[in-house]
């Protein structure tokens, strides 16, 4: 109850949780359920936790050639990146359901898929920016229509959820990463091109893995 208690005293994500490395049925039932109802009521989530993401990391927007004094929103490779990645929580959640191997196997290919951006600086740990402001945003969406221990339960399931997808992400990006034979450079590239089509298209086929 100490955890569910201290998610219930706070609406940030700055709370700790006894990650497992399975979602429960009890959880999937939960985020199934509750995932259109969430999306109905804040249709511009993504948009809002990449916004978010990109006020808190200069880096992240030397990704996708933002260029200093550019809107993010007005940037076609960021705004098709939010689209891409509604998508795959779509899929993870609504068609497969939040399989146990479907969901690691995704999520491990997705983040092996992102060596690609190593070059123009990616980080795993931008995949940390991205879980703190999806969790602060659904935390704040869920907050404004739930309460009481449905309200902690939603939200702890969520939390879940996103941790999960981030480390599968993760470890897939370490290894391929590892065992990577191709001399990538670390060093960002400061020049602010924006992604060629074949660097975006591991956002294009998120369903495709």
């Amino acid at each position: 109850m100490g955890v569910l208690a201290s998610i219930h005293r706070n609406t940030n994500t700055n709370v700790m949780i006894d990650f497992k490395d399975r979602l429960t049925q009890k959880e999937k039932r939960i985020l199934i359920a509750e995932w259109p109802r969430l999306m109905k009521r804040n249709p511009d989530l993504f948009r809002t936790v990449w916004l978010k993401a990109v006020e808190r990391s200069t880096a992240i927007k030397r990704i996708f050639g933002i260029a200093d004094g550019e809107k993010p929103e007005h940037n076609k490779s960021f705004m098709r990146l939010i689209t891409a990645v509604h998508a795959f929580f779509n899929d993870v959640i609504l068609t497969h359901r939040l399989d146990d191997n479907t969901v690691s196997t995704v999520c491990t290919q997705l983040g092996a898929r992102h060596l690609t951006f190593r070059q123009r600086g990616f980080q795993a740990m931008f995949w940390d920016i991205f879980m703190v402001c999806m969790n602060d945003v659904i935390t704040e969406t869920l907050s404004a229509y739930m309460s009481g221990s449905q309200r902690v339960m939603t939200i702890y399931a969520y939390h879940r959820l996103v941790h999960l997808i981030v480390e599968h992400m993760r470890n897939g990006y370490m290894f391929r990463r590892r065992s990577a034979t191709s001399d990538i450079s670390d060093a960002y590239i400061l020049d602010n091109k924006t992604p060629s089509e074949n660097e975006l298209s591991v956002y294009s086929s998120f369903s495709q893995t």
